[in-house]
């Protein structure tokens, strides 16, 4: 595979590998970021994609996430396509892959400590056809934002509202 200058969003370069068109692999400073991973899958414009802990997990993690969407195009370009759905290439990195989703930016987002309908919706649009009694929906929910970083009343309250659009019948008046 060959090697390339990669420029990270915050100018910083770096080599790089592109196992798949678009998506650079390259290694971090486990010290600039919240996570100690020391790889990253970043698209061609800088922005960092997904956090591993390996070069070869990141560079599986970039071949698997490759057909999700057309990486060549500018971050401009994937940020306007409102066919592109983040909640499933979270989904598809988090489960399918040793990566974890970063949301597409260098720094931190600001931790929400309340929810909003529209998270709940597409929290239940995730597992409409699930039937089981909540338990992989609460594991989703632990690692996906905005419900992680809740306080217990608040994620036991936003679970419920989940687990009501999901089993109405269970919740029925």
């Amino acid at each position: 595979m060959n090697t390339l200058t990669h420029t990270l969003a915050d100018g910083t370069t770096v080599t790089a590998t592109e196992p798949a068109p678009g998506l650079r692999v390259y290694p971090v400073d486990p010290n600039k970021g919240s996570y100690d991973y020391t790889w990253a899958v970043g698209h061609h414009s800088g922005r960092l994609l997904v956090a591993c802990d390996a070069q070869d997990e990141a560079e599986a993690t970039a071949r698997e996430i490759a057909d999700f969407t057309d990486w060549t195009r500018t971050a401009e370009e994937l940020r306007g396509d409102k066919t592109l759905d983040r909640h499933a290439l979270r989904n598809l990195i988090n489960h399918r892959t040793y990566g974890v989703f970063q949301y597409g930016s260098e720094l931190p987002a600001p931790i929400r400590t309340s929810f909003t309908d529209e998270d709940i919706v597409r929290m239940a649009e995730g597992h409409e056809s699930d039937d089981t009694d909540g338990l992989a929906i609460i594991s989703d929910m632990a690692i996906t934002e905005p419900f992680m970083y809740f306080d217990t009343s608040t994620f036991n309250d936003a679970f419920g509202e989940v687990m009501r659009r999901i089993h109405p019948e269970r919740y029925a008046a």
